[in-house]
């Protein structure tokens, strides 16, 4: 026996379970004097129950029968005394005071009884092979949360694994409930092997004790941690034994993560990780096949006091995974175990769907996330009817990477409880982060993609499927009363509606990306139709497409696919992807915008799920999109997901922006209208007048130099491959400034931003008048989940527009695939002169080509003239 010190044995439970650790910090279980209330004759009676109640328990405790002492007991006999005459001390100290003066026990607080509604988890940590899909890819050591009631339900610890490794049992992340103001107390018992065993990924490590590290709930850190900080107490549980932790929901927390925060680097590569979910007061969680009450899990429905309800699913993304294939090859190991490379691959929930063994069975991407051609996915498969309030719960539960997740055709608040947050479609997260994604508006049945956007994450298997029901199913239960629901209609233009038509080709074009001569060679581009000849005589200076549109206008865009069939995409293996594959691109295309409202089954640009209509074109084909612009939204994303592996790298993306009601739309400084602009003027009635700046952000760009060969900026450093998310090159709207280009020419590193030195960069240089009012549209459309970040030297911004309240930033971090920006400078545009706009990180990022020039100019007499007969005009009409 370990004897306790007397600050651990203060802390103790009465009676405790060997190895228990035990903290009130719940007010209805503060049971120490006060100095408010330490003559009350009416405390003192109470405690005089209490200790009656002890003493009670004590003699129940000596009723049962009679032993013989071990030798364990017999040794420590001494220790015992020592504690015993600490006791006797702490009971002699002066009563518990607190600094306002008033009393902190059950009496002044006006609580004469324990609590009776403590929610109390039996918890145990446990091991088994888990599969991550029908490919074989497995963990054989997987670690993870389970209530002990499904222990008891499967008949037991080795009866329970037994079924878990033959696949019987699906596990998922733990994930319990509990509500605003609840006591919770967690009971985690350590079931595990006191060692992870040495294998490719791992040395032998010894994890004999674990600890469960809760976020955000009020608790005592010396004890209910869960951790080993400081002077703290050692909050863990060694084999068989149970740690017991007390906390105090103060509000409606919502998602909290936990997780082993004492061998944390080990187990999270195994699945230590889950969730507490702090619903509102007063809600109950349902089964979403039966609808009764339910204890854990990833999927439920949640029935508020006032009668509504809404789905909850909780998606977890992790990394590190050290899985192994079917015949037992470590899938992507380090170059020796241990090792500080980027080990093993991604799942969510325990699950993955990997593209390069669909590629395996169908070796065309256009239909990667078909289930027609492959089936569901082993990740979660979102089941809802149309219009239902979703909630998806977004957890980081491992290791290190950063992931940003993505929706298709549903959009959400930025801020759950804010209605002037921005909308948002993507979410960018980080290990031990949680989000909460709540949908509200209306939307159609059919399948919908949601998906980690970073390349890298989507090739390992890091997405899946919504499905909204077009009639009902036995296997969902209604949210509303009755079977009988009408389902919305497909969205359709109204006589009177506005419908604005474009007409857009993809074609190949050799991308020259600045005047040293870095090129993509193998370019593919969306273009308007009717530049196609111009790109194919070499007379079109490329650019991203842009697309515009006013608010509650449609859409009818027709894409055309005009590639050469004699040329082929190719295939390239840098940049690359963990567990590379090589296989044949598609020669498909599509269009897919963010936000806009539009029939899944009919116009969503991806062949997802059990949809039936084909979405994508092949070479000398055609299809018709219908698309309707219902808010203001500002930048919407246009991707193509023909094959998101072979395509975005090469510049295969665009985007859609939603101007304001009846908007005209004009080039920077002159008065041509022009829907494409780069660069644009865009006045509006009751709107003043902006300057639009749109700014495509690139990370992963396969560039070639002048002389043909390969460039790597970020692979110079100690001869180390490197990771890779950091393969690539990077860049602006098909342009690229690479510091080396310039350097070569002047090696004074100090002098590389000068256009007086080297000529203005081939990135956009952005131009306004002094005190213009100015709004970048911001996306990064592909194709490498690194964040990267934008500053505007000398400006500012709110971080949210709309919002008064919004704090102001010179920085936008966490960008990464999916995310936009529509960042208005505040103030317009500063005094004349040169601004840097460029990536927070120099290393790879800016030396790499992602930076421009934002150039503010003085107005000359002529143009303020201009300006005043304006002014003067608009005024007398």
């Amino acid at each position: 026996m370990v004897c306790p010190t007397p600050l651990e044995e203060a802390n103790f439970v009465e009676n405790p379970a060997p190895g228990a650790l035990y903290t009130d910090t719940c007010p209805c279980h503060t049971a120490g004097k006060c100095s408010k209330c330490d003559n009350d004759k009416k405390y003192t009676e109470l405690e005089e129950t209490w200790d009656d109640s002890r003493k009670l328990s004590e003699t129940d405790e000596k009723s049962k029968d009679v032993r013989e002492p071990s030798e364990d007991e017999k040794e420590n006999k001494e220790c015992r005394k020592a504690v015993d005459a600490e006791e006797e001390k702490k009971d002699s100290r002066e009563p518990a005071r607190t600094e306002d003066g008033h009393g902190n026990c059950r009496k002044c607080r006006g609580i004469e009884k324990t609590c009776e509604k403590v929610k109390v988890f039996e918890i145990a940590l446990v091991q088994a092979k888990l599969t991550y899909n029908k490919y074989g890819w497995h963990d054989p050591e997987g670690r993870f949360f389970v209530l002990k009631e499904e222990l008891e339900r499967w008949g037991g610890l080795e009866s329970y694994i037994r079924l878990v490794e033959d696949e019987k049992i699906r596990v998922e992340p733990l994930v319990i409930r509990a509500n605003a103001g609840d006591c919770i107390e967690l009971r985690t018992t350590n079931l595990l092997p006191e060692y992870l065993e040495a294998n490719a990924f791992q040395l032998r490590t010894r994890t004999d004790i674990v600890g469960h590290h809760v976020h955000l709930v009020k608790f005592d850190t010396i004890t209910s941690d869960g951790a080993a900080n400081g002077w703290n107490n050692i909050a863990g549980a060694r084999k068989y034994e149970t740690l017991v932790e007390r906390f105090f929901a103060d509000e409606e927390l919502r998602t909290v993560f936990f997780h082993d925060h004492l061998f944390a680097n080990a187990h999270q590569f195994h699945g230590v990780f889950g969730a507490l979910v702090i619903e509102e007061a007063g809600a109950t969680f349902h089964d979403i096949r039966s609808g009764e009450e339910l204890r854990f899990g990833t999927k439920a429905v949640i029935r508020r006091r006032d009668g509504t309800s809404f789905r909850e699913f909780a998606l977890f993304v992790h990394d590190f995974a050290n899985l192994f294939d079917k015949d037992g090859k470590p899938l992507n190991p380090p170059a020796v175990p241990g090792g500080h490379d980027d080990p093993g691959v991604m799942g969510i929930n325990y699950r993955s769907e990997p593209m390069r063994e669909r590629l395996k069975k169908h070796e065309d991407p256009a239909y990667i996330f078909s289930s027609y051609v492959h089936g569901d996915p082993a990740t979660p498969v979102l089941e809802t009817y149309p219009g239902d309030e979703l909630m998806i719960r977004l957890i980081d539960g491992a290791h290190e990477e950063q992931h940003v997740f993505n929706i298709t055709g549903i959009s959400w608040r930025k801020e759950l409880a804010d209605e002037r947050s921005p909308l948002a479609a993507s979410q960018t997260v980080g290990v031990s982060e949680a989000f909460n994604l709540n949908i509200k508006d209306p939307y159609q049945p059919g399948d919908y993609l949601y998906y980690f956007g970073g390349i890298d994450d989507a090739w390992l298997g890091l997405w899946g499927i919504i499905r909204a029901y077009d009639r009902y199913q036995e296997c969902l239960k209604p949210l509303c009363k009755g079977k009988d629901r009408i389902m919305p209609l497909p969205p359709c233009p109204g006589k009177d509606d506005v419908v604005r038509h474009y007409e857009v080709a993809a074609v190949q074009t050799k991308l020259v990306y600045n005047s040293y001569g870095d090129n993509d060679p193998d370019g593919l581009i969306f273009v308007p139709l009717e530049d196609v000849d111009l790109v194919l005589a070499g007379k079109y200076t490329p650019k991203p497409l842009i697309l515009r549109a006013n608010v509650g206008e449609w859409l009818e865009v027709i894409l055309h696919n005009c590639w050469d069939p004699d040329h082929p995409v190719p295939y390239f293996d840098y940049p690359t992807v963990p567990l590379e594959m090589k296989h044949k691109p598609s020669n498909r295309v599509s269009l897919n915008p963010q936000f806009l409202q539009y029939d899944p089954v009919s116009d969503s640009g991806i062949n997802v799920g059990y949809n039936p209509k084909e979405q994508t074109v092949g070479i000398g084909e055609s299809k018709r999109y219908l698309w309707k612009a219902d808010r203001e939204y500002g930048t919407c994303i246009l991707q193509s997901f023909g094959d998101m592996r072979n395509h975005r790298y090469h510049g295969l993306f665009g985007t859609v922006i939603v101007e304001p009601a009846e908007a005209q739309w004009y080039e920077n400084f002159t008065k041509k209208k022009n829907p494409f602009a780069e660069q644009a003027v865009i006045t509006a009635p009751g709107t003043e007048t902006f300057r639009e700046y749109v700014l495509f952000i690139q990370n992963g760009i396969r560039l070639l130099d002048a002389q043909g060969n390969l460039v790597q900026t970020a692979a110079g450093h100690n001869r180390e491959p490197v990771e890779p998310e950091d393969t690539g090159e990077k860049g602006y709207n098909y342009r690229s400034e690479r510091f080396a280009n310039r350097l070569s020419r002047d090696p004074r590193v100090w002098k590389v931003f000068s256009s007086k030195i080297h000529g203005d960069p081939a990135t956009p240089v952005y131009k306004a008048y002094s005190g213009d009012r100015v709004i970048f549209r911001t996306m990064m459309p592909a194709d490498k989940p690194r964040n990267v970040s934008l500053t505007i030297h000398g400006h500012l911004w709110r971080e949210q527009p709309k919002d008064d309240l919004s704090r102001e930033i010179p920085l936008q971090g966490g960008i990464s695939i999916g995310n936009r920006f529509d960042m208005e400078l505040k103030d317009g545009a500063a005094c004349p002169g040169d601004y840097l706009y460029r990536s927070g990180s120099f290393g790879w990022d800016v030396e790499s080509g992602m930076w421009g020039i934002f150039r503010v100019m003085k107005h000359s007499l002529r143009c303020r003239c201009k300006e005043m007969c304006g002014r003067i005009f608009r005024g007398r009409k």
